[in-house]
């Protein structure tokens, strides 16, 4: 994904546009995205957090960094407002993948305790 930002970055030749990574596990207040396995991205406007989008879905990303570079343009030149977002607040996004997440899980328990039930009972047929 670093490969996408460095073109974008390239394509766009924004000074506004900057990114780092950041590990979760060395810094207390992203000690959320710990023991995740999806990437998380985060827009900040000014250190401030305007939006998250999760997950490797590049073209998804790099639209969304397109827009949100023309709507912190707007937002510096006093055109919009945007909402800020404290880094302790979960979002939408978030909850959503927790539910799809378990949702994943429970489906995949009731799986796999369907299938040790059909190996239980060929095992005790064969007996």
């Amino acid at each position: 994904m670093t490969a996408y930002l460095k073109k974008i970055k390239l394509e766009l030749g924004n000074e506004n546009l900057h990114y780092a990574i950041a590990k979760s596990d060395n810094i207390t207040v992203l000690k959320r995205f710990r023991q995740k396995s999806e990437p998380h991205w985060l827009f900040f406007y000014d250190g401030k957090m305007v939006n998250i989008i999760i997950g490797t879905n590049a073209p998804k990303l790099m639209q969304l960094i397109v827009d949100e570079l023309e709507q912190y343009v707007k937002f510096k030149n006093g055109e919009i407002q945007r909402e800020f977002i404290p880094l302790n607040k979960v979002t939408d996004e978030e909850k959503k993948k927790l539910i799809d997440t378990e949702n994943y899980l429970k489906q995949k328990t009731r799986k796999e305790k369907q299938i040790r039930a059909i190996i239980f009972c060929y095992g005790s047929y064969t007996a």
